[in-house]
């Protein structure tokens, strides 16, 4: 596999067309139709984050951008789960874990202005 995956602020700037999507991060994700990935860990943190008020709430489920956008859903298995667990970083983010995880697992480049990830080994682009 390879393409992008998009850490959870960069999918819900994409959806809502925010400037705060980076122009690099936007061209990256446009130059790439059919290659970008949603890591099941994003779809259940922005749902639970705009459920419990941490961000605005979403338009639709999480699910349903993912899909309406064209992006392909990456469930969490075995292997990103203890690789995630294996990162001795200080990061104790679990979901930034898991999506630098699949991304070292699935050879993606990660679309995130979080550069803990590329701490953690994971090609980003921003």
């Amino acid at each position: 596999m390879s393409g992008l995956l998009l850490d959870t602020h960069a999918l819900i700037w994409w959806s809502a067309r925010s400037p705060r999507l980076s122009p690099s991060a936007h061209a990256a994700i446009k130059a790439s139709p059919g290659a970008v990935w949603v890591s099941a860990a994003s779809i259940y943190e922005a749902d639970y984050k705009a459920r419990v008020g941490r961000i605005p709430p979403l338009p639709v489920p999480t699910l349903e951008i993912v899909r309406a956008e064209g992006f392909s859903a990456l469930s969490i298995g075995e292997l990103e789960a203890a690789r995630a667990a294996a990162f001795v970083c200080a990061h104790a983010d679990p979901f930034d874990r898991l999506i630098a995880a699949q991304a070292h697992v699935h050879n993606l480049v990660v679309v995130t202005k979080d550069a803990v990830l590329s701490e953690m080994g994971a090609r980003v682009v921003w």
